[in-house]
């Protein structure tokens, strides 16, 4: 049974259609919003503080150990932004193949950060790259993903799951000493109606998956099979959840409000997978 709409709450509003959402190891809350602000809202919610403007619409978001936060930016970069709110490009791609629609990042425990390039939706041109914490950036896959989206890294088993939006699936690769390795495995081919966009893993293996539409949250088990979380638009409340994130003490799964101007909360009866956070010993 999946939950009810009053399930939700609420814990910070004000924000400017925020697309994704990502949590510090202290629970603290990071969002970007579509003019380019990134927000920042203390741990179990309250008001959003923008910290920095980036410019161009944000995607998504991750954390290092020192709490600068990595955003993927519509104008084709990765940013850097410090604690202090400094941004700066943390990388553009390679020069013989730039960025196009850098996407989401994840980092691995060795600071090597992986971030999906989109591409055209209309085609399979999409791609990974890998900034190492030397601050090169290398192909990691080459340009024949359908649209990739969230990942989500699974720590222990090694798998990177990516969500392919234009095709409707979540596909994972062979993750080995900071390479991608083989070809992508379909793990849940999802219904027909639905635009995959964010991606969560919890420890014991089941994945979460938010829809840019319809307003759903589904999970993914280990076999396989999948089951609805919650559905349903609620203005305000519940719409296009494109991105979730774990918090760090279980029990609470967070939402990004794409279609509103909210961060949300969901009770979940699990742990996500603990994320790294790497101390890159770069200023």
């Amino acid at each position: 049974m999946s939950l009810p709409s009053t399930a939700c709450e609420v814990v910070a509003t004000g924000l400017d259609h925020p697309e994704c959402v990502a949590v510090g190891p202290d629970g603290v809350l990071y969002c970007g919003g579509e003019g380019g602000q990134i927000f920042r809202v203390e741990a179990g919610g309250g008001a959003a503080v923008e910290i920095a403007n980036v410019g161009g619409e944000c995607g998504g978001i991750a954390l290092d150990g020192d709490g600068n936060l990595y955003e993927c930016n519509m104008t084709k970069v990765v940013n850097r932004i410090s604690p202090a709110g400094a941004v700066e490009v943390y990388s553009g791609g390679t020069a013989e193949l730039p960025m196009t629609v850098p996407n989401y990042p994840v980092f691995d425990d060795a600071g090597n950060l992986f971030v999906s390039d989109s591409g055209d939706w209309e085609l399979c041109n999409g791609r990974i790259y890998v900034v190492r914490p030397s601050g090169e950036t290398e192909l990691a896959f080459p340009d024949y993903l359908a649209f990739p989206n969230g990942m989500a890294l699974d720590r222990e088993r090694g798998w990177l799951y990516v969500a392919q939006s234009s095709v409707r699936n979540v596909v994972r690769l062979r993750l080995r000493d900071g390479k991608l390795e083989g070809r992508p495995e379909i793990y849940a081919s999802l219904p027909a109606y639905a635009v995959p966009d964010g991606l969560a893993l919890a420890a014991a293996g089941n994945l979460y998956v938010s829809y840019y539409e319809p307003s759903v949250i589904l999970v993914v088990k280990p076999d396989r099979s999948f089951e609805v979380l919650i559905e349903g638009a609620v203005h305000g409340l519940f719409n296009r959840p494109t991105n979730v994130a774990f918090a760090p003490t279980p029990g609470t799964l967070y939402y990004a409000n794409y279609g509103g101007h909210e961060l949300g909360a969901l009770p979940v009866a699990e742990p996500g997978m603990a994320l790294a956070y790497p101390v890159l010993g770069r200023s």
